[in-house]
């Protein structure tokens, strides 16, 4: 097993241990774990002898080299050119989409997506901009075009940063820039602080992995899509199992929706410029997953519920009641990831008035009931 040192790559790991321990066997897996292949997957692979493997590579010379052995492996790191072999990998065109609906939600209006040539970026750009256009917004895009801050000459990387500082001071404001991964998050927000751009006062910024340690290292913090890296590895393991014993009829791809969004201060901030709806949206984060609705939210805001309801879709393409529901299905989703708490309590502490109503509200919004997205979405 071979993986990158980084939050994807030992969540990823998690998943194969945790196929490790469910299959029953005469034959236990050994697992031999390896940061890097360092460029030589062939020397590497004849010191460890591996009957398969499990590899987050990017890279078509390396995976040729991988292919050269004739050792079964999984791929769970991005699609390659040659004829590839089975890939375990996140659902990249939703990772955007969710990126959208967060800022859309926020009231931006201008948006930005940081890339750069692999093609989980080129997906996850693609989800974005979809669900941007679907609501009549256009994107602009930098790209980095090379892995920053791993081995970039010093003068490289200030030339990048540079660019990117020209291209976010010409783009409106307030405006939220996307980022395909945590480290051009990092990034984009290290260059706001270089140049005096304020976050999120002017830029919004979210990335992609939920790297703990660096989202929270970060200031401001980073707002970041959790992938189900550990589901992923849980799925690379299944399919090499078959593999290595033999079964020609594995799938090609298997793809993983991610958990959901991390929200931090980096996009914390309401970017609609009606005043009333912006009160209404901050007393529905304060109050959701209290006993309110509607009419508390008009009240609250001074205006007829009719009114608060054409204002709401004026600014932000949907209903108070919408933006109620979706606060307390984000908290619901986040209880159920963290905690072993019981479906009742969950349902009480997002705001719902019976389990019912709750397991129905959740399973229409996401597409899969409370329990199974919990079983899915539990960080081992």
């Amino acid at each position: 097993m071979v993986y990158r040192e980084s939050m994807y790559g030992r969540e990823a790991v998690a998943g194969i241990r945790a196929y490790c321990q469910e299959i029953k066997r005469d034959d236990p897996w050994f697992l031999l774990t390896r940061r890097t292949f360092d460029d030589l997957p062939l020397q590497q692979i004849a010191n460890d002898h591996p009957d398969g493997v499990i590899a987050q590579i990017f890279s078509n010379e390396i995976a040729e080299q991988i292919n050269a052995t004739g050792i079964p492996w999984v791929n769970i790191g991005d699609s390659l050119d040659l004829p590839h072999p089975p890939l375990s990998t996140s659902n990249n065109p939703m990772v955007g989409q969710i990126a959208a609906e967060h800022l859309l939600n926020l009231g931006v209006c201008h948006f930005g997506f940081v890339c750069n040539s692999q093609r989980y970026s080129k997906q996850r750009h693609a989800g974005f901009v979809q669900r941007l256009e679907e609501e009549g917004y256009e994107c602009s895009r930098f790209d980095f075009s090379k892995i920053i801050s791993w081995n970039e000459s010093p003068e490289l990387l200030e030339q990048i940063t540079e660019n990117a500082a020209e291209w976010l001071e010409a783009l409106p404001k307030p405006v939220g820039v996307f980022c395909s991964n945590d480290d051009y998050a990092q990034a984009i927000n290290d260059v706001c602080a270089r140049h005096g751009l304020s976050v999120p006062q002017q830029v919004l910024i979210l990335g992609v992995d939920n790297d703990d340690l660096m989202c929270e290292a970060t200031h401001p913090t980073l707002s970041s899509i959790q992938l189900n890296a550990e589901q992923i590895g849980y799925q690379a393991a299944a399919v090499l199992d078959r593999m290595m014993a033999g079964d020609k009829g594995v799938p090609r791809v298997t793809t993983v929706d991610p958990v959901g969004l991390v929200p931090r201060m980096s996009t914390e901030l309401i970017a609609v410029e009606d005043e009333i709806v912006r009160r209404a949206l901050i007393f529905i984060q304060e109050n959701a997953c209290g006993a309110i609705n509607v009419d508390h939210v008009a009240a609250d805001a001074g205006i007829s519920r009719r009114l608060l309801e054409l204002r709401f879709s004026k600014a932000l393409r949907h209903s108070p009641a919408h933006e109620i529901r979706r606060r307390r299905i984000e908290r619901a989703m986040e209880l159920l990831r963290d905690t072993d708490w019981p479906i009742a309590r969950i349902a009480e502490a997002a705001g719902f008035n019976s389990p019912g109503r709750f397991a129905t509200a959740f399973r229409n919004w996401n597409g899969t009931p409370p329990l199974a997205y919990r079983k899915q979405n539990r960080r081992r």
